[in-house]
């Protein structure tokens, strides 16, 4: 089976390298374990009472076994397992749902439009800080009922502790959008 280093900042799972191993087979190995690259069987898993998927063990992969950040992570709905992550699911499942969501697709679209507008007609930007960070905390603003203008104080408090990121405080050099 083939291996894919998705450790590499390079990686990506729209590379040539991670079709040709969707062609060879339905998973790669990985420096994390296995990686499972077709739909069919990544649902037959996820749905397996005997599968502990391996993000809860990101931290501990490398060297976080204590502090804010690995306590934060262990408590995320997203890495939880059974029961814990049954009940949160419970609960979170109706501020998800189907038609909920649907009714903000146009201020998500609008959003979108707006931001790429104020640097469209420069033909660059970058994108973590004139898009992506905007994007993100504007919308945990629309969700949560908070006062749009709040969102550079989400996006400030949002933003892990220690972790190397770039925004409009580290930003990259300006790319061709």
């Amino acid at each position: 089976m083939p291996f894919l280093e998705i450790a590499d900042p390079d990686f990506s799972v729209t590379s040539d390298e991670v079709h040709r191993a969707r062609e060879a087979g339905w998973y790669a190995h990985t420096s994390y374990g296995i990686a499972v690259l077709r739909h069919h069987q990544a649902s037959q898993l996820i749905s397996h009472p005997s599968l502990r998927q391996g993000s809860s063990a990101w931290p501990a992969h490398h060297g976080i076994t204590s502090g804010p950040f690995a306590q934060w992570w262990a408590n995320w709905v997203l890495n939880m397992e059974g029961a814990d992550h049954r009940r949160l699911r419970k609960l979170l499942n109706p501020a998800f749902s189907r038609r909920l969501v649907h009714g903000m697709k146009p201020r998500f679209r609008a959003l979108a439009a707006e931001l790429v507008d104020s640097f469209a007609e420069s033909g660059r930007c970058e994108l973590m800080a004139e898009f992506a960070e905007p994007y993100a905390a504007r919308v945990i603003t629309y969700v949560l009922g908070i006062g749009e203008d709040e969102w550079p104080v989400i996006a400030r408090d949002s933003a892990m502790r220690d972790r190397p990121r770039r925004s409009a405080r580290h930003p990259r050099p300006a790319q061709q959008c």
